[in-house]
């Protein structure tokens, strides 16, 4: 027997939810909308460079966390780059 769906009137507990909710409804701001509409794009690059470069910082910092968090997008970059210019 297939499982009842979740009702489509979930009401948001947290402050951040309610704040989505706010922005994201049907009367709200369209730009908003459309940018949380490409969430799946940052969500499955973040996935891979976690796969490849691991999940956890090393680094202790908060200036050299965000150096080192900068570095691996970067990393990421150049590796897609060479993927795409070998595969051409």
């Amino acid at each position: 027997m297939a499982k009842k769906r979740r009702s489509t009137t979930v009401i948001a507990t947290t402050p951040y939810r309610q704040e989505m909710g706010r922005r994201l409804n049907k009367a709200g701001n369209p730009e908003d909308r459309a940018a949380y509409c490409q969430r799946w794009k940052v969500e499955s690059v973040m996935s891979v460079v976690k796969r490849r470069c691991g999940e956890a910082l090393t680094a202790r910092l908060e200036p050299t966390q965000q150096a080192q968090a900068l570095l691996r997008g970067v990393a990421y970059n150049v590796q897609r780059l060479v993927i795409l210019s070998a595969s051409s």
